[in-house]
């Protein structure tokens, strides 16, 4: 599902890879501070619209979407039958639905919807090496950046470890669907210890290629493909600026 981008020429991409990483997050952050449907939607607006300026593929966007398929219905249910607040608007038996449920509903609903559309932004208009440096450009230290680039890169490689191992033990005559869920439990956690020693090894081999790198090495580093800041960089810095203060101003004043 973590998957970096290719290499792509766009309006979007040609900012500095500090700037694509920042920006996501400052989505996500402006999506919890608010609780205003209008501009919630907007926020999913103004992200949609990155995407199509990163060019992120749709099958990456899709790819995420259907999380929202499953979350979007359980956090619904849950804010509409468990919150109580505001005039009772429909009452059947011990099932009582509020105005604020409803409400608070439709903000998580459109809060989770920007929060989980900007981790494509983030990993879908970025490749593996403009990550790093972009986390290198906020002042990271080297070796965090490694490590979250590492997480990043090793989580589809252990999502196909997974599926690999299922279907060996599928082929031995282990059952994952159509029993007991005890049973389901107990099989899938038998895919776990495979598993863990498939990434135990690729862990292993990728300290050893760090190690011969240099990577952990204290003296000053440079960059082999070094981004400056340039003057369109500064110009979207300022538009970044100027969006995220008034996203703080309209928290005080809607």
């Amino acid at each position: 599902m973590f998957q970096f981008a290719e290499y792509k020429n766009s309006v979007y991409r040609a900012m500095n890879p500090a700037l694509r990483v920042v920006i996501p997050i400052l989505m996500t952050i402006i999506g919890f501070m608010h609780t205003n449907h209008l501009i919630l939607v907007s926020l999913i607006v103004l992200v949609v619209t990155l995407l199509f300026l990163g060019k992120v593929e749709l099958k990456t966007i899709f790819r995420y979407g259907k999380m929202l398929l499953t979350l979007i219905p359980f956090i619904s249910i849950i804010w509409i039958f468990f919150h109580s607040g505001g005039d009772l608007l429909f009452e059947f038996y011990f099932i009582r639905i509020y105005e604020d449920g409803l409400n608070m509903a439709g903000i998580m609903a459109l809060r989770f919807t920007s929060v989980i559309l900007s981790i494509p932004l983030l990993l879908g208009a970025l490749t593996q090496e403009e990550f790093v440096i972009g986390l290198r450009k906020l002042k990271i230290p080297r070796t965090v950046s490694v490590i979250i680039t590492m997480v990043f890169k090793l989580l589809p490689t252990m999502e196909s470890d997974m599926a690999i191992v299922k279907q060996a033990q599928m082929s031995r005559g282990i059952e994952f669907e159509n029993i007991k869920m005890r049973e389901k439990i107990k099989n899938y956690i038998l895919l776990f210890v495979p598993l863990l020693t498939l990434t135990i090894n690729r862990m292993e081999t990728l300290s050893k290629v760090i190690e011969c790198r240099g990577i952990t090495y204290k003296g000053k580093k440079t960059f082999y493909k070094n981004i400056q800041f340039k003057l369109y960089d500064y110009i979207m810095l300022g538009v970044v600026i100027g969006v995220f203060s008034a996203s703080i101003y309209l928290r005080s004043v809607v």
